[in-house]
C-alpha cells in the first residue's frame, strides 16, 4: 500500500533528523538543516512538528522503545540468562549493522530522555531489569543492576561511536563472538 504524502514527508523529516542529529548532537542542528535534509521547507516541518524539540522526541521514541522492546523481548524468552544475553547483543549489532544512526543518538544527553522517562520504557530500565533476572535466577552475582545495566549500555553505545569514526569497523556482527565475550564479563559471567 502507498504511503499518504503526509506520513510520507512525516518520515522524510525523522529520518533527515535522525542523521543530522546523530552527525550534530540536537543543539548543534537547526530546523532548517532538517528541512533541507528532508527536501521540504521549514513550513513543512511545523506542520507535522511544533518545534525541533518534538523533531527530537519523536526521533528518540522510535529507538528508545526500539531498543527497550528488544531487551524486555529477550529478558522474557524461556532460555538461560547466558543464552539470552548473548543473542541480546547479536541483535543490538545487527540492528546497530542496519541502522547505525540508532545506538549513536541514544548516546546524545538531552533533556528529551527526562520527557520521555515519563511517558516510555527506556532502555537503562529495561536492560536493569534483564540484569536482574540474571541476578535473579543466581546466573551472575549479586551486583547493582542499574550499574551494570549502565555499563553495557554504555559499551554498546561507544562500540557504535567508534565504529562511527573509523576506530572500528562499520560492520560490528563480525566481531560478535568477542564482544559477547567482553559483555559477559562485565556482568561477571565467565
Amino acid at each position: 500500500m502507498k504511503k499518504l504524502h503526509a506520513d510520507s514527508k512525516h518520515d522524510d523529516i525523522v529520518n533527515a533528523a535522525i542523521r543530522l542529529f546523530s552527525r550534530k548532537g540536537i543543539e548543534g542542528t537547526s530546523v532548517r538543516e532538517i528541512g533541507r535534509e528532508a527536501g521540504v521547507t521549514d513550513a513543512a516541518i511545523y506542520k507535522h512538528f511544533d518545534s525541533k524539540d518534538d523533531v527530537a522526541l519523536a526521533v528518540f521514541s522510535k529507538y528508545s522503545d526500539l531498543y527497550s522492546r528488544l531487551i524486555d523481548y529477550h529478558r522474557q524468552v524461556d532460555n538461560p540468562f547466558e543464552y539470552r544475553l548473548d543473542q541480546l547483543i547479536a541483535d543490538i549489532l545487527e540492528y546497530h549493522d542496519q541502522d547505525r544512526f540508532g545506538l549513536l543518538l541514544l548516546s546524545q544527553r538531552h533533556e528529551i530522555f527526562s520527557r520521555l522517562s515519563t511517558t516510555h520504557r527506556l532502555p537503562i530500565i529495561a536492560m536493569t531489569d534483564f540484569i536482574q533476572s540474571g541476578i535473579e535466577e543466581s546466573t551472575i552475582p549479586v551486583q547493582t543492576a542499574r550499574l551494570s545495566a549502565a555499563l553495557v549500555i554504555g559499551a554498546l553505545i561507544r562500540l557504535a561511536v567508534f565504529s562511527d569514526m573509523g576506530g572500528l569497523p562499520l560492520v560490528l556482527v563480525n566481531m560478535k563472538a568477542e564482544i559477547q565475550e567482553r559483555i559477559r564479563g562485565l556482568v561477571g559471567l565467565r
